[in-house]
């Protein structure tokens, strides 16, 4: 019984760990989507200002 607990609270802590790494990867992805959203806007005022 004790085993099955040390298990189970090993396991949990495998989740966690998994899931705060998660969590760092998916707020790098949304900080890369806003760096390029902002160099895609510097773009096209860049190109607009050949175009007129």
């Amino acid at each position: 019984m004790v085993q099955g607990a040390q298990e189970s609270s090993q396991k949990a802590e495998t989740i966690k760990e998994s899931m705060n790494e998660t969590t760092k990867a998916v707020e790098q992805v949304a900080l890369t989507a806003q760096e390029q959203a902002e160099t895609a806007e510097k773009l096209n005022e860049l190109v607009l200002k050949f175009s007129v």
